[in-house]
């Protein structure tokens, strides 16, 4: 357990309910889902950045060596309870009638996005027939359910240092989960589902992790995207995004936001450097992810590294596919010659899962989907699902 317990959450209520289709034939729903959330947050003291040489400070001490632990130490003070009525706008989308299997009618694969990206993550605008994972689910009869994470995208805005980190985060995961099985999110003609798969990318997967450690019974099965309990890179990925303040960034779409929500100032290089490998991508992929880059913030970047922890309680199956040259889990190398297999390695850490497994699409970065080999990606957690019972 990361010792920040969750407490007790309040309720919910849905607004603002909207339909659409998908180019597979599906039919999505987008929907805001107001949650009352209450959890124990670390108490993180460090004062809203006001220059970019706050940030520099900050990223220096956050990437030196055990750095996390140094943030922690210099720069928190214990844990403060946070309470607020949040927002998280969510898409609902599910396979035309009559192509889903029997055994997914009542399944639903809920996909968590990770930094600097919003839930179109998982439905990338560009060619989506090779890079849309939403569009290949729905094709191969699973129902899906995306996110804006809190913070993000069209999802509520509270205070990025003290309200936007990881028990948050797994709190309102937590409470959507528990609306999914109870038929409770709002969206029309949708019935309970029995079985719920968390998908997560990144920082999505550390929230999984994370969730499955407290409450192992709340998910039949987790798909650990561009994620490693190894986190050897994460120290050049932060350098390579070269935070700084989301309104100075680019203040075309940040402008009203504190200082403490955060943009990656690196431009194309940094970005390229971070979530892509060289030769295994189309570069106005890469040039649409620049653009529509999403923001970070303080609290997540000091609260991250605690949802890396192991789940000994968690039963179900569990996926890890990470791009063989991801930068933040595996410094560019998840294996090599004389070295050990960073994401095989992560079995020791699911010791009651069903079937552990671990698999490293080559020539691919951190950003699993935006690769040319999105779609063999795509298949792959498909076919483990299915000869798992999904």
């Amino acid at each position: 357990m990361r010792g920040l317990p969750l407490l007790l959450s309040l309720g919910s209520t849905m607004t603002a309910l909207a339909t659409s289709a998908n180019a597979v034939g599906s039919s999505c729903q987008s929907l805001n889902i107001s949650l009352e959330v209450t959890t124990s947050n670390v108490n993180i003291t460090i004062p809203e950045p006001k220059s970019t040489s706050d940030l520099i400070d900050f990223t220096e001490r956050i990437i030196a060596l055990n750095g996390h632990t140094n943030i922690t130490e210099m720069s928190t003070s214990g844990t403060v309870n946070v309470s607020g009525t949040y927002s998280i706008n969510a898409q609902l989308c599910v396979p035309p009638p009559g192509s889903q299997p029997a055994t997914r009618n009542s399944t639903v694969q809920f996909l968590i996005h990770g930094i600097g990206f919003d839930k179109s993550y998982w439905d990338f605008p560009f060619d989506p027939a090779n890079y849309s994972y939403v569009q290949a689910a729905n094709k191969a009869g699973f129902t899906t359910f995306a996110i804006d994470r809190l913070g993000v995208g069209l999802s509520s805005k509270p205070d990025p240092i003290l309200a936007v980190q990881l028990a948050s985060h797994v709190e309102i995961v937590k409470q959507l989960t528990e609306k999914l099985r109870q038929g409770t999110t709002g969206f029309k003609g949708i019935a309970a589902f029995e079985k719920v798969i968390l998908v997560g990318h990144s920082f999505g997967s550390a929230i999984s992790n994370t969730l499955v450690a407290e409450v192992p019974s709340i998910a039949d099965g987790l798909v650990l995207t561009g994620y490693a309990h190894n986190a050897t890179g994460l120290g050049p990925f932060f350098a390579a995004n070269m935070f700084d303040r989301a309104k100075a960034v680019d203040p075309s779409r940040f402008a009203s936001l504190p200082g403490g929500y955060l943009l990656p100032s690196g431009g194309i290089y940094g970005n390229e450097l971070a979530f892509f490998h060289v030769g295994g991508f189309n570069q106005e992929v890469a040039n649409l992810a620049t653009k529509t880059t999403q923001t970070a913030t303080i609290g997540e970047l000091v609260t991250i590294a605690m949802g890396v922890l192991p789940a000994p309680g968690f039963k179900g199956p569990v996926l890890t596919i990470t791009g063989q040259e991801d930068q933040p889990f595996c410094a560019g190398s998840c294996f090599g010659d004389g070295y050990p297999y960073i994401v095989g390695q992560d079995s020791q850490f699911w010791p009651a899962s069903s079937n552990f497994t671990a698999h490293s699409p080559l020539n691919t970065g951190h950003g699993l989907n935006l690769h040319f080999s999105a779609p063999d990606s795509y298949a792959f957690i498909f076919d483990f699902l299915e000869s798992n019972g999904f």
